[in-house]
């Protein structure tokens, strides 16, 4: 991600010196009307993760052939009786100011994820629904742009979904020494085999596309864990696969990840148990 210092003339620059918090478009694009829409149709889209009541981190994706400007502002909404409002500030005189800095969203390309952390102006915010802005802009030449606000709605608390990469940071700060040993091409399940070893202990994890998904294919394992049976395809064929484990096999199942540790591991299983709940197949049922 390129960051420039946007002289006078760039549209994106605060003509001012400086804007209230909390509100967009930026005072130099006051007079151009922003086109109120997830731009995804037109190759734009925004992320939001690692929300809390403190903050959240954003990154944008760009897959045309066009440059976007960004700068620091944004605008977070609270709904009130079915309605969206802006966020209250904390403080009395709240006319503070953004950095004029602007940055670049080249062609092709996406952004690193930048963290927003609004407890100095908004403190931390209560449970309920939320609306975070962020403007784009399409610069032709100066004076002559496009303005685009992306938004992104979030409910507090917030759980963030389990995937494969949350996974992993959640064995390292758990303690566990981790390493990761490949991955097999789909098989007894729709998705592909991630091999985690950590000691002599191997897990296995699906990744899916969607809860959705997940729960589809999960439905295919038996309870016992040692049978996974899959409906017709469109040959008018099944498949049903017998696997004899070394041990009883524990299956785990939560968002978009269905988890297999084989093995008498305590700290594993307590792990998962923790982390998953029960087990959804496997060591306890018998069939």
């Amino acid at each position: 991600m390129k960051k420039l210092i946007l002289i006078t003339c760039t549209a994106i620059i605060l003509l001012s010196g400086c804007a209230r918090i909390n509100e967009i478009p930026p005072a130099g694009a006051a007079a151009i009307e922003p086109i109120p829409a997830d731009i995804s149709d037109h190759g734009i889209s925004m992320i939001i993760s690692d929300i809390t009541p403190a903050g959240l981190s954003f990154a944008f994706e760009n897959s045309t052939d066009k440059k976007y400007l960004y700068d620091s502002h944004y605008a977070l909404y609270a709904r009130k009786n079915d309605t969206w409002e802006l966020a209250e500030p904390i403080i009395e005189n709240w006319d503070w100011v953004f950095t004029d800095e602007g940055y670049s969203l080249l062609p092709n390309s996406s952004t690193d994820l930048t963290v927003i952390d609004w407890t100095w102006n908004l403190g931390a915010l209560p449970d309920g629904d939320y609306k975070f802005k962020k403007t784009v802009l399409y610069v032709r030449r100066p004076g002559d742009f496009d303005a685009f606000v992306l938004e992104r709605e979030f409910t507090l608390p917030h759980v963030n979904a389990l995937n494969y990469a949350e996974f992993i940071k959640l064995l390292e700060t758990s303690g566990f020494t981790i390493e990761e040993s490949g991955e097999d091409p789909p098989g007894m399940l729709a998705a592909g085999r991630k091999y985690i070893r950590t000691g002599d202990d191997f897990i296995s994890v699906y990744e899916y596309d969607s809860n959705e998904t997940m729960e589809c294919d999960s439905a295919y394992i038996s309870k016992c864990g040692f049978t996974v049976s899959r409906p017709e395809n469109s040959d008018g064929l099944g498949l049903e696969i017998c696997i004899s484990w070394i041990a009883d096999p524990y299956f785990f199942k939560k968002d978009s990840l269905i988890v297999n540790y084989v093995g008498e591991n305590s700290l594993i299983i307590d792990f998962l148990k923790e982390n998953f709940g029960d087990v959804f197949a496997g060591h306890g049922y018998r069939e």
